[in-house]
């Protein structure tokens, strides 16, 4: 990998007017970052106003609105296939919101390729966690699923395990475009352990580890938001159902 590698980092945003200017910010501050595209899908809140503010002083941010959604399609893959179409980067960063990327995050996450000989690289973001139910349930969570998606298994080419969180998920271009992309995945609420699990079938290496001094996320600031929230993704994660 050459130091002139670009990264074209991609954001699905839904009514994500608390956080979504802490997100840009952060990606606009990493060098190694060509553009920033966030995808606005069909916010009611003010999300399109301050993406809008933003643009207007970080050049390299470019703002799309989804439209309708086709049938078959999940919102966010939906978004993220949209934003994934017009970018121009060797390596694409799918993350989140609700993200803070810390400091030298993407030149830490484009060496963590180099070393590894990655095609994706994901990291699990240190999880914010400000109330005592997030404070109480969290860990536990994190920790389940560190037992069922171990980084060494994860990052093993052997091993048929493969995972990735989509918090922050950086893939090399021609590897996400081998695996179709987020078309290939369009239905899948998982859509990130889906991703995972194409390209490691496809012979392309994983490098998974802890996001600890390299991003940062806080999932869910109600607890009526977390119930709804791992009701939705953590039942099939761990293979099981309500």
């Amino acid at each position: 990998m050459t130091s002139d590698a670009t990264v074209s980092a991609i954001i699905p945003a839904r009514n994500e007017e608390a956080l979504v200017a802490r997100a840009v910010d952060s990606l606009a501050a990493q060098p190694e970052i060509a553009e920033i595209i966030v995808v606005n899908d069909q916010s009611i809140d003010s999300t399109a106003a301050i993406l809008a503010a933003l643009a207007a002083r970080i050049p390299h941010l470019r703002v799309f609105d989804t439209g309708s959604l086709p049938s078959g399609w999940v919102g966010k893959n939906y978004a993220l296939s949209l934003g994934a179409e017009r970018a121009s980067g060797q390596w694409l960063l799918f993350t989140d919101a609700d993200t803070a990327h810390l400091p030298y995050s993407a030149a830490h996450a484009l060496a963590d390729a180099q070393h590894s000989d990655a095609a994706l690289v994901s990291y699990s973001p240190e999880q914010e966690t400000h109330s005592w139910w997030e404070r109480a349930l969290i860990p536990f969570i994190f920790c389940r699923l560190a037992q069922l998606f171990s980084f060494d298994q994860v990052n093993d080419p052997a091993s048929p395990v493969a995972a990735a969180n989509g918090q922050y998920l950086l893939i090399r271009r021609n590897a996400y475009d081998s695996i179709g992309g987020h078309r290939a995945v369009a239905g899948e609420i998982l859509e990130d352990v889906a991703l995972a699990r194409r390209a490691k079938a496809l012979g392309h290496r994983i490098h998974f580890a802890s996001g600890e001094g390299i991003v940062r996320a806080r999932m869910y600031r109600s607890f009526s938001a977390m119930w709804q929230g791992w009701t939705k993704n953590l039942y099939p994660l761990i293979g099981t159902t309500p």
